[in-house]
């Protein structure tokens, strides 16, 4: 049986450029995941807020030119809750960039199987 070596750390002799190349490719992937979730989140958010707007847009006359005193009333209310779901969106966003910085990330890639068939199966 092998003896534990505290030392050795699974590079087999590979050195201090195996280990900065594994390190910089641990960053590449963490900034990728990074930037990824940076932008699906703020797609989902823009996202939301456009669904709201073309589903409820009509209350405070939305495109129109000419609004009634209700319709500016409510048209305010929506910026006011915009910007609070904008604010709140990007304060999840930051927390969640926080969180994964925590964290050690390896991208694998991405992987396909063939599947060949031979004639006559």
């Amino acid at each position: 049986m092998r003896e534990y070596r505290e030392d050795y750390d699974g590079y087999k002799g590979r050195g201090p450029a195996r280990r900065n190349n594994d390190d910089k490719a641990k960053a590449l992937s963490k900034k990728k995941l990074c930037d990824n979730a940076k932008k699906k989140f703020e797609t989902a958010i823009i996202g939301i807020l456009a669904r709201i707007e073309s589903y409820l847009g009509h209350l405070w006359g939305h495109l129109e030119t000419n609004k009634t005193p209700e319709q500016n009333k409510l048209y305010q209310d929506w910026i006011d809750l915009r910007t609070e779901i904008l604010n709140h969106g990007n304060n999840q966003k930051r927390l969640l960039l926080d969180e994964l910085d925590r964290y050690t990330v390896k991208f694998d890639g991405y992987k396909v199987d063939f599947i060949i068939k031979r004639e006559g199966e």
